[in-house]
């Protein structure tokens, strides 16, 4: 990311901004077009959380 020159403070608040505000909008509003597997097809055994056990 370009700095353009902005102290630290403003461009970590920036940074904040954009994961909180931005990204979270995007991957609700753009497609997933990456072939991820299904739960079904997941290779990898995931740990259930606490909290839903």
């Amino acid at each position: 990311m370009d700095s353009a020159g902005l102290p630290f403070h403003r461009k970590s608040e920036v940074l904040r901004l954009t994961a909180a505000e931005v990204l979270p909008q995007l991957r609700h509003e753009l497609p997933d077009t990456l072939p991820w597997p299904s739960a079904a097809e997941d290779p990898v055994p995931r740990p259930v959380p606490e909290a839903a056990r």
